[in-house]
């Protein structure tokens, strides 16, 4: 936890998609965190938690049916003063977007127009976002868009004048998280940074995330089920359930002494790096139906530590370790956090 303001602050934020019946489903449900100046937050969970709509969601970009239904985004921006997202409308939203905050979508597959060169993304970009202030000249775009595509270690006058379907799935990636600092914005969202991806690719795309976000200073937030790549991009970790998140605290914290089971799972569902560590163990069962939760703790049908007071409530998250200065910096949405076993604990950490 840092000791700096909170560039953006996330209070009981709700998210909720219309279903063809007329129905809405809480997709994301009383979310809260903070993110500090150069910091990097990782979600993580398995697919259909809600770690995409609650990425999208922060920056106001979810699909038609989808819409913020409760809570509060709050954004600091670099003159000190605090925004409110959700009350952002038009030409001020469009200017926010890319300039203090961008995102990087997964599937860099199909993220580009594919009619389009990339230097006209780079283009367009620029003329969507830059609102305010003249219109810059085709040369300055051209400087800007070079500049980014150097910072990711690509060739400018190779991929600007291709077309996406000329440049290899690396390069998508890489031109993605160029587009998304072309205006230098404090806050990076990733989805999926480094799906589809072989493992070098994913290698390089890693370092040079690293070197980036040393380079301009930007706050990561990246969403993602892989949770060998959080353990090398995050500072802070939060676990995400059924539309909430149900652990919270730095990368040690969770991956070294988890306190939900269900981080458990997740971290046992993953194969050992190191000889002799218990073979990978699947979670049991699925997670829950958005539309009909069950009552209580929404991951007590495949818990090993349910009891019947599991079916009562829906925890809320707990502090399990605070700082010396007396800050909280481990939370679990768990009653009994305190008796997920020291046997278990030690195998997680000895993967």
């Amino acid at each position: 936890m840092s000791t700096q303001e909170p560039i953006l602050s996330v209070r009981d934020l709700e998210i909720s998609y219309r279903t063809g019946a007329g129905r809405t489903v809480a997709a994301v449900r009383g979310v809260d965190f903070d993110l500090y100046p150069q910091q990097s937050l990782a979600l993580v969970g398995e697919s259909g938690c809600g770690k995409t709509t609650l990425g999208l969601g922060l920056l106001r970009l979810l699909p038609k049916l989808g819409r913020v239904t409760g809570g509060e985004i709050a954004y600091r921006g670099r003159d000190g003063a605090t925004r409110d997202v959700l009350a952002m409308q038009g030409r001020e939203l469009r200017q926010w977007r890319w300039s203090e905050v961008a995102m990087v979508f997964q599937g860099a597959m199909n993220a580009f127009n594919p009619v389009l060169r990339i230097s006209e993304h780079f283009a367009d970009t620029i003329r969507a976002h830059r609102v305010d202030g003249p219109r810059p000249s085709r040369k300055a775009v051209h400087e800007r868009a070079a500049a980014a595509l150097e910072a990711v270690r690509l060739e400018p006058a190779r991929v600007l004048p291709s077309y996406p379907h000329e440049l290899s799935g690396g390069m998508k990636q890489r031109v993605l998280i160029a587009l998304a600092l072309l205006l230098e914005p404090q806050i990076l969202v990733l989805d999926e940074p480094t799906t589809a991806l072989d493992l070098l690719t994913q290698r390089s795309i890693v370092n040079m995330l690293h070197e980036l976000r040393e380079r301009f200073g930007f706050a990561m937030i990246f969403v993602s089920h892989d949770l060998p790549l959080a353990s090398e991009l995050a500072d802070r970790v939060a676990t995400m359930y059924a539309g909430r998140i149900i652990e919270s605290g730095t990368v040690h914290d969770v991956f070294t002494t988890p306190r939900h089971p269900y981080s458990v799972g997740l971290i046992k569902a993953v194969p050992p790096v190191r000889a002799g560590a218990a073979e990978p163990a699947s979670i049991p069962g699925s997670p829950p139906d958005l539309a009909h939760l069950p009552q209580g703790c929404t991951f007590r049908a495949r818990c090993p530590y349910a009891i019947d007071e599991c079916a009562e409530t829906d925890p809320e998250l707990l502090p399990v370790e605070s700082r010396p200065d007396g800050l909280v910096s481990h939370e679990a949405a768990c009653i009994r956090w305190e008796h997920v076993s020291l046997h278990e604990q030690k195998e997680v950490a000895g993967r």
